[in-house]
């Protein structure tokens, strides 16, 4: 069972995606991080990486996508 322990949502610098922070907990786990890009073309496919040990760069993801 996953717990969201964050969740932040904000948009890209070009303003066509949204972009979706959370950390996250499984079951007898160490919380992580992960992060979702939904672009405003395609909203229902998005993209993103699971499992990271430090929480993403607002600024950086902004920039890259």
């Amino acid at each position: 069972m996953t717990t969201i322990l964050k969740s932040e949502r904000f948009r890209n610098a070009d303003n066509t995606a949204t972009i979706t922070v959370e950390q996250y907990q499984d079951k007898g786990c160490v919380p992580l991080w992960r992060y979702r890009v939904s672009p405003d073309s395609h909203p229902n496919c998005g993209y993103g990486k699971h499992e990271l040990l430090r929480k993403p760069s607002k600024k950086k993801l902004a920039e890259r996508y």
